[in-house]
């Protein structure tokens, strides 16, 4: 009877674990596909704001998506410590250094890549702006409201 035991216990754990490969696998596919969508989506929003800024000149798709992806590691690893080094000034000025040290962090992604340029100071903290504005319509018009936020949203089918 203790055999038989340990032979289902093996069996489950076995499925489990299959199981949890399966789902892990598609985790990673669905997360992949969301990095790209995001990156594209990004993408789009740096070519639409260059489109609308004189100041702001992007030669290209690849040059677009290479500053999206530039800009996203910048916020990623570069903003944090910034924001903290200068949490003084930032509470000093009630939050709008902030702007200040985006517009610098879009400066120094129009230094770094070739295709991708930024005239002023001026233009920059008007392109961190607008990209962040556009940034977010693209992306609350692509994800579905679960992913957003709305729990409370129930589709009732018959009614």
């Amino acid at each position: 009877m203790a055999k038989l035991g340990m032979a289902a216990l093996t069996y489950l754990n076995d499925r489990c674990d299959k199981l949890k490969l399966a789902i892990f696998a598609k985790n990673l596919k669905l997360n992949g596909m969301r990095i790209l969508t995001n990156w594209l989506m990004a993408t789009a929003a740096v070519l639409i704001v260059a489109y609308l800024l004189p100041g702001v000149s992007v030669s290209g798709f690849l040059a677009a998506f290479v500053t999206a992806v530039v800009i996203g590691f910048i916020n990623t690893f570069l903003r944090p410590v910034l924001v903290f080094l200068t949490l003084p000034l930032t509470i000093f000025s009630f939050g709008l250094f902030l702007l200040v040290i985006n517009a610098g962090l879009i400066m120094l992604a129009g230094a770094l890549i070739p295709g991708f340029t930024v005239t002023s100071f001026g233009w920059a903290l008007l392109f961190s702006l607008l990209l962040s504005i556009v940034n977010s319509f693209l992306k609350r018009r692509t994800e579905s409201p679960r992913a957003i936020g709305r729990d409370d949203v129930i589709i009732q089918k018959g009614e």
